[in-house]
């Protein structure tokens, strides 16, 4: 009888363990597969990042074209009126054009390295940032755009505090505020008083953003559909309506928001959180 307990437990024993390893096996290959799914998600996610980057340069491209063909005529003027003036030893007077000729070519170089470090993509390292130095950048690549329309666009304070970081990825944070500031700029593009207000609020843990325009508004009913993949309601059907959603995944990978309404004296308004950096020597502080 003995035996036989002993013959049923070991059998016992190894069914069970058995059903243990298959268990075992089925977790470890839905382990696995739940890693290849979040890997794929990442790059996609990355893509979609890309894609909007390259979509928002491809809107600019025309303008920014425009923003580089007037200083290169400029350049191309005062080289040639350099010449005359050399021929005839206006000394001065070439010296003066040599000056103009380099503070148009470092324009230029400022816009280009602005395009070149929006375009390229982002190793997604969290560092801290100024963000009165992405805010600046993203308004340098929205220039002419900004011209066009002939808006205004207030920064409260006037004086930005350049010492005020945040954390988070610079290319990304800088792409969000690009996107923000285009939907801003469309809506107020249809507007007879074209004005984009900037204000900046420090709190002990955080740093808030408010873009606000003098639009026409967000439709109440569109309101929970902002950040929704593809959504848009621009008439024009320009745009991939990934604008929002990708800029609210980038903000909530730093820990942050953002929330869209309508401002009570009308127009839309962007609210973008951020968490606040307190300075460590031994961090690493992303520099332009």
């Amino acid at each position: 009888m003995l035996e036989q307990a002993n013959r049923a437990l070991e059998q016992k024993v190894r069914k069970r363990t058995r059903e243990l390893t298959e268990i075992n096996a089925r977790l470890r290959a839905e382990i696995d597969e739940r890693r290849r799914t979040e890997e794929e998600l990442r790059a996609t996610q990355e893509g979609l990042i890309q894609a909007g980057k390259l979509a928002a340069i491809g809107q600019m491209a025309a303008g920014i074209t425009h923003e580089i063909n007037q200083p290169l005529s400029a350049i191309q003027m005062y080289a040639d009126n350099a010449l005359v003036f050399l021929d005839r030893g206006h000394v001065q007077d070439v010296r003066a054009n040599l000056r103009n000729i380099t503070e148009l070519t470092g324009k230029m170089a400022e816009i280009t390295r602005q395009l070149k470090t929006f375009a390229r993509k982002s190793p997604g390292r969290e560092v801290p940032v100024p963000i009165v130095q992405v805010l600046r950048n993203a308004l340098v690549l929205l220039e002419n755009r900004v011209k066009k329309l002939n808006a205004c666009v207030k920064c409260n304070p006037a004086v930005w505090d350049d010492d005020l970081m945040v954390w988070g990825d610079p290319i990304r944070l800088e792409q969000v505020m690009v996107n923000i500031l285009k939907n801003s700029l469309d809506a107020v593009a249809g507007s007879s008083v074209r004005e984009i207000s900037i204000t900046l609020q420090e709190f002990q843990e955080k740093v808030v953003i408010h873009i606000r325009d003098t639009g026409d508004g967000i439709d109440p009913r569109d309101l929970n559909r902002l950040f929704e993949p593809f959504f848009s309601n621009r008439k024009d059907g320009k745009g991939l309506g990934l604008g929002l959603s990708l800029s609210l995944g980038i903000v909530k990978d730093f820990g942050g928001m953002i929330r869209m309404g309508n401002h009570p004296d009308g127009g839309a308004m962007a609210t973008i959180e951020l968490r606040r950096y307190t300075a460590k020597k031994k961090d690493e502080v992303w520099k332009t």
